[in-house]
């Protein structure tokens, strides 16, 4: 029998570069001859997975491998990497801090791919989501039906609302939000924001649209 690593040949395909292996955890798999020759494969997968975990624990030994980038302290965006926690699923897990004052945890896998532009803490469907997006669409997307009457018209939606849709939501519910209600500027010519907004009915939204428009037709 032939032996490299922890493989043992036992079957080949018929003209084909695939040989059985069956790797000492017990495992048979298909690799290409040619990667075991070379040496670049001495296991079923279990030797790396093994090498991840003992990486991994050296990082809470105090001894870690010099290849190794520790997150902890750093700001990613929006939110600040606090501290090393676990390992957990041969990966090393963080706790992590938005700017909203959310903490979460997440795997390093995450951690090293995500930018964090913006805060996506808390009500993840909330329905409330998308009514603040289509309002930053109808003052951002020049594409958008109502972006004459919006954005084209300087009407913006405050950064905190756009970085922090949690904060948008939590301003919602705190100021009579119901569904069927619609959001409304108090001050036309000014941004969506806290001090600007409140929440009334579809139908009274239409009728001071049209007030509005009534007026600025007989002062031209």
């Amino acid at each position: 029998m032939n032996v490299y690593g922890r493989l043992t040949i036992i079957d080949q395909k018929r003209l084909k570069r695939k040989v059985l292996c069956l790797c000492e955890c017990g495992t048979e798999k298909w690799i290409d001859i040619f990667n075991i020759k070379k040496g670049d494969v001495l296991s079923c997968g279990c030797l790396k997975k093994e090498r991840m975990v003992n990486e991994a624990k050296k990082r809470f030994t105090g001894v870690s491998p010099t290849n190794f980038t520790d997150y902890s302290g750093k700001e990613i965006g929006v939110v600040k990497v606090l501290n090393r926690i676990r390992h957990e699923d041969e990966e090393t897990w963080y706790l992590l801090k938005c700017a909203c004052g959310t903490e979460f945890e997440t795997r390093i896998s995450t951690l090293r791919r995500t930018l964090y532009k913006k805060c996506r803490c808390g009500f993840i469907k909330h329905p409330l989501k998308n009514k603040l997006q289509q309002m930053i669409n109808r003052c951002e997307v020049e594409k958008n039906e109502s972006f004459k009457w919006y954005g084209g018209k300087g009407i913006r939606v405050c950064e905190e609302w756009k970085l922090f849709p949690i904060k948008f939501i939590e301003w919602a519910l705190k100021n009579g939000w119901k569904k069927g209600l619609t959001i409304d500027r108090i001050d036309s010519s000014k941004g969506y924001e806290p001090e600007n907004c409140k929440w009334i009915s579809h139908s009274k939204n239409c009728r001071k649209a049209a007030k509005e428009r009534w007026a600025r037709k007989n002062l031209v």
